[in-house]
């Protein structure tokens, strides 16, 4: 090795852009204006790891690659770190396709779940399908999320609400993770709703999980995060304190489903508790969103789930003025959002929430990889993070939201690894003989 040269693997060159989100600690609050970008950039890793950034005609200079080593050539095209998902609940099965016709009709997600419906009848549906079946049908949806440069998932249970379904679930995400080249972050979602057998009987319910269910989850290691869906009619402030204390007193880092119909003051909640993030926030008071500024939990808004349902917008705008560090998910679900395609949640906030291009760029990469924990090695293309980097079609970040609804990548690195090309092109790419 040539003494001064940095040992790499694998080099990526000629980005026009390399977005790399790099530099300082934290995610980053309000509105972005500097995104890190490289011109005519290059990256290079070894192993798993980002090893070496900087411009395409000082890498010759700066690497010492491996012998047998390709450099790959992203043509001018842009590259941005691997994007994060921070809120999804695509482990399930069966369908809710007749709920589409109810809300037309105006039936409201209340109504429909007050009669046993909505997320119970995902419920029935998931507990009856076996672990095998629950994997093929996750992994389907977690590879059309790679296709669009998606790199990281978190996942919730919530789908079977008695402890043996719920682990079920879980074993299924670990097994996922173990396989790769998906990367899922488990969160169990043991309060998504009351389940049936203690219909009218919620106090139990709560006890249940606080003195049976997280105990076990958190023995097992089978989940990251815990997370409860605090709404009116489901579980209420205290509920959801009780439960997310005993999930902390086990190690388990909170999350919370807060305020998506109603002010009920979850995000306030969140806040209390030192909850990672508060998610949907469609209801946020100014005064919890102050809360959660302070306190250092993280906004996920999930603007798919407002359009679909009818609801309105979450107020991003006031966030962002805040100089909160906004992220944004597909909410991926069978009953409200049933979507993969994190790209068009960008899209959606550019208009809805009338958010910069770079603003929803940091929303789905760097600080939505603090949502998830995992802030300190995903979310930026940067030494000593992992090497997750998409290459897309366009030669600007902001074509990953501008064309609503294309497939933005045509590359995808996760590890170090090419995972993913579009059909019917190829990166080029040339052998490199080390030096």
């Amino acid at each position: 090795m040539a003494p001064g040269r940095i040992p790499v693997d694998g080099l990526l060159l000629h980005a026009g852009k390399l977005v790399t989100l790099a530099g300082g600690s934290g995610p980053l609050g309000g509105r972005v204006s500097d995104a890190g970008v490289i011109e005519d950039g290059a990256v290079a890793w070894a192993g798993s790891r980002v090893a070496w950034t900087g411009a395409s005609r000082e890498a010759e200079a700066a690497l010492d690659l491996a012998p047998g080593a390709f450099a790959h050539d992203a043509e001018g095209r842009c590259v941005v770190p691997g994007l994060v998902d921070a809120h999804t609940h695509l482990l399930y099965a069966g369908s809710r396709e007749d709920e589409w016709e109810e809300r037309l009709r105006g039936v409201t997600y209340a109504e429909i779940a007050a009669r046993g419906e909505g997320i119970l009848s995902t419920v029935r549906a998931t507990r009856e399908a076996d672990p095998e079946t629950l994997r093929l049908l996750a992994t389907a949806r977690l590879q059309r999320s790679l296709e669009n440069g998606v790199t990281t998932v978190e996942v919730k249970s919530g789908y079977g609400l008695t402890l043996e379904s719920e682990i079920k679930s879980l074993q299924v995400l670990a097994r996922i993770n173990l396989d790769g080249p998906y990367e899922v972050v488990p969160t169990f979602l043991g309060a998504h709703e009351v389940g049936p057998e203690f219909r009218g009987r919620r106090p139990d319910y709560v006890r249940e999980v606080v003195r049976n269910w997280i105990p076990e989850v958190a023995r097992l290691g089978l989940a990251d995060f815990f997370d409860v869906f605090c709404e009116k009619g489901v579980f209420e402030l205290e509920d959801s304190r009780e439960m997310c204390e005993a999930a902390a007193s086990h190690g388990l880092r909170v999350k919370l489903h807060a305020d998506e119909f109603f002010a009920l003051g979850g995000a306030g909640l969140a806040a209390e508790l030192g909850a990672v993030s508060a998610d949907h926030l469609i209801c946020a008071r100014t005064e919890d969103l102050e809360k959660m500024r302070d306190g250092g939990t993280i906004p996920v808004l999930l603007p798919g789930t407002s359009l679909l349902v009818g609801a309105p917008w979450a107020p991003a705008s006031v966030m962002l003025d805040m100089g909160l560090p906004v992220v944004l998910a597909t909410d991926c679900n069978p009953g409200t959002c049933p979507c993969e395609h994190l790209p068009l949640m960008g899209s959606l906030a550019l208009g809805g929430y009338r958010m910069p291009p770079l603003t929803a760029l940091a929303g789905v990469t760097r600080n939505a990889a603090f949502a998830v924990g995992r802030g300190d090695r995903l979310g930026r293309i940067e030494p000593g993070f992992q090497m997750d980097a998409v290459l897309l079609e366009e030669d600007s970040p902001a074509g990953l939201f501008v064309h609503m609804g294309s497939r933005p990548a045509r590359a995808v690195w996760k590890r170090g690894r090419l995972v993913y090309q579009k059909e019917g092109t190829r990166v080029p790419e040339s052998p490199r003989a080390g030096r």
